[in-house]
């Protein structure tokens, strides 16, 4: 008979544990810590679509200087020399696949093409990007893309982040360079003034560093 009622008061007392539930203190700190993960979690897309936002790396090279001697591979399948491809003042863009930036970037120069605004343009794909259909740019301009297969482009030049984009003038001199996306009237007056000013002296180019950026060599 003790040994019946040791056992019934041991299944009460378990009951009214079970009724009265987690500890107010024990539910906070698991549902502050949930939230704390959801928040993280969800923060982390923001953190690297912001990369390169709040400063500018600089490339490896300030400009005026010649453009590298290096090789990527155009859409024939041959190899495409960066030194003396433009035959007049231009542009080089460079792109990754990956990159939202460069997508919009893209869409400002198809948008000028379009409008029949043709400024000499070349499109350097950087190693991850798809190169066989392109799907990721603009048709208007997928003749004009090149893929760095080997990034060595990315490292003679020094690039760390994606869109860059390099002026160049009719010598085959890197006049002017910028970073991230801009906008079609930026393009514009970032051309005339690059047709519009006068050849500078070549200065060599500095050392290229390897570093890491998005969408490219690691």
């Amino acid at each position: 008979m003790r040994s019946s009622s040791k056992e019934a008061s041991a299944r009460e007392s378990r009951l009214r544990s079970r009724a009265r539930g987690r500890s107010p203190v024990t539910g906070a700190l698991r549902s502050g810590g949930a939230l704390a993960l959801l928040v993280g979690v969800a923060a982390i897309p923001l953190v690297l679509s912001s990369l390169g936002t709040f400063e500018t790396p600089e490339l490896s090279a300030s400009p005026p200087y010649p453009v590298p001697s290096v090789e990527g591979i155009d859409r024939s399948g041959d190899r495409w020399q960066a030194a003396g491809d433009l035959e007049a003042a231009g542009a080089l863009v460079y792109v990754s696949e990956q990159c939202p930036h460069c997508r919009s970037e893209l869409a400002h120069w198809a948008a000028l093409s379009a409008a029949d605004e043709e400024i000499p343009l070349r499109i350097v794909a950087s190693p991850t990007s798809e190169f066989e259909g392109l799907v990721w740019g603009p048709q208007v301009l997928r003749e004009r893309v090149v893929s760095d297969a080997e990034g060595a482009i990315a490292k003679a030049l020094g690039v760390r982040s994606v869109p860059v984009t390099l002026w160049i003038d009719s010598g085959g001199v890197v006049r002017d360079q910028r970073m991230g996306a801009s906008s079609a009237r930026q393009i514009q007056d970032e051309y005339r003034s690059l047709v519009a000013s006068p050849a500078p002296k070549r200065s060599p180019p500095q050392p290229s560093t390897d570093h890491p950026f998005p969408g490219g060599p690691s």
